[in-house]
């Protein structure tokens, strides 16, 4: 028994639910309940009965003047229309739009519509009458930014979803309202099929970016959707040096540590451009050498045409940006470079040197050491050498109340500074 309702209600509730038509009728003709009645969920007769896909409570009810069939339930925030779409129930569909007063627009509170149900659960039909409705807006997006063409492209196959929004005018480029295509969404959520089916229309511009200047490869790059970039990479008409706002770029995103297994077929692109520099300057290189793989970062500094020396707007190169992090593999895989200058300093005068000193990455100061080329007397804008922000890390971790392994770090690369200053200082020719 439904908990808060007369008995009357309870049953006349109960009966449109499960679909007994006679015993709607009977009550109705009584007038002893409310048909508008709501339960303890907030749902309606209708609601229930349209949800149940209930085709002859459902003409009852709506040929009742007081029934109000856009009513949404307390939990969800669904409306009769709602449920009937969800469970693909298009007899009922139909019936309920022939009310004048419905509104098939209308979204619960996770801002889905009936469309957008009836294109997650993949109700062709139902989707095909709602798609026809002006007021059913295929681009109304729910709080996850998701609309009922990213819904289409997320779950369906083929040729059926174009058809139905192309007959609404949506075609296969109209973008929903961050400007994002169907075949986006396909490419971020890994629809390989429904992408490859996109890329051979003619009508698909393979490179339109969204709001946010993201295009389908780099939105596949950041989701890891391997098979998308792979099939992206494969069609000639697809742009792979198009940058984001931010200016970053597929390969940018993917030596970043966000698709790993996407570099080397984004290398494979004879028209990628290894150097092309973020907003701020910062190069493939550059990001690889802190957040990337191993493997990645290798695959990268084989390109002939990486420069490995380009600084970014603050003057900081891939080194600088690897002794600051203390990341081994890729300070190894640079400084065994000969074309890697290591002395390079930033607009603060600040070289690799001083970021590892000043970052007490010992491991770091080894490696950089290791190279005789290094010049541990160069000091920054304010004066300050490796050795000096040794010290001064020294000092402040000494002096500090929280327990740190820093002070012994610091000291034992100020020994090690030391120490190298000394072996210059006996090296023939050396004042």
């Amino acid at each position: 028994m439904l908990i808060g309702l007369t008995v009357a209600a309870t049953a006349f509730t109960c009966a449109a639910a499960n679909g007994h038509e006679g015993v709607v009728k009977i009550l109705l003709e009584q007038k002893k309940v409310d048909p508008d009645t709501t339960d303890r969920d907030g749902r309606t007769p209708l609601s229930r009965a349209a949800g149940g896909g209930f085709e002859g409570v459902v003409t009852l009810l709506l040929g009742r003047k007081e029934v109000n069939p856009n009513t949404k339930d307390i939990l969800y925030g669904r409306t009769p229309l709602s449920w009937a779409a969800g469970n693909g129930y298009e007899i009922v569909i139909n019936l309920m739009l022939a009310r004048k007063d419905i509104d098939p627009g209308l979204a619960d509170k996770r801002g889905w519509t009936p469309l957008s149900w009836a294109a997650e659960y993949e109700h062709e039909k139902v989707m095909k009458v709602l798609v026809e409705l002006i007021d059913a807006n295929p681009r109304t997006s729910d709080i996850d930014e998701q609309t009922p063409i990213s819904w289409a492209a997320e779950h369906w196959r083929g040729e059926s979803c174009i058809s139905h929004l192309e007959e609404a005018g949506c075609g296969p480029d109209l973008p929903d309202r961050n400007g994002r295509t169907l075949l986006s969404w396909a490419a971020s959520t890994g629809n390989a099929a429904f992408a490859q089916y996109l890329l051979k229309r003619k009508d698909v511009n393979p490179n339109l970016a969204d709001n946010d200047g993201r295009t389908p490869l780099l939105w596949a790059v950041t989701k890891g959707s391997r098979r998308a970039v792979q099939l992206l990479l494969e069609h000639a008409g697809v742009d792979p040096n198009l940058a984001d706002k931010d200016g970053r770029t597929p390969l940018s995103w993917a030596t970043a540590g966000w698709s790993q297994g996407a570099v080397q077929p984004l290398l494979e692109r004879a028209d990628v451009d290894t150097n092309l520099a973020d907003k701020d300057g910062r190069t493939p290189l550059s990001w690889a050498a802190v957040e990337s793989s191993q493997r990645a970062l290798q695959n990268l500094l084989k390109q002939t045409d990486v420069d490995p020396n380009l600084a970014d707007k603050n003057g900081r190169t891939p080194l600088s940006w690897a002794a600051e992090q203390g990341a081994q593999g890729a300070l190894e895989l640079l400084l065994e470079r000969t074309d890697v200058d290591p002395n390079l300093p930033d607009k603060n005068g600040r070289t690799p040197l001083f970021w590892a000193s000043k970052k007490t990455r010992l491991t770091a100061v080894r490696q950089l050491l290791k190279r005789t080329d290094v010049d541990p007397h160069l000091a920054d804008k304010n004066g300050q050498t490796p050795n000096s922000a040794a010290l001064k890390g020294l000092h402040t971790n000494l002096i500090s109340r929280a327990p740190s392994p820093h002070p012994a770090l610091s000291l034992m690369i100020y020994m090690h500074l030391l120490a190298y200053r000394t072996s210059l200082n006996k090296r023939p020719g050396v004042d």
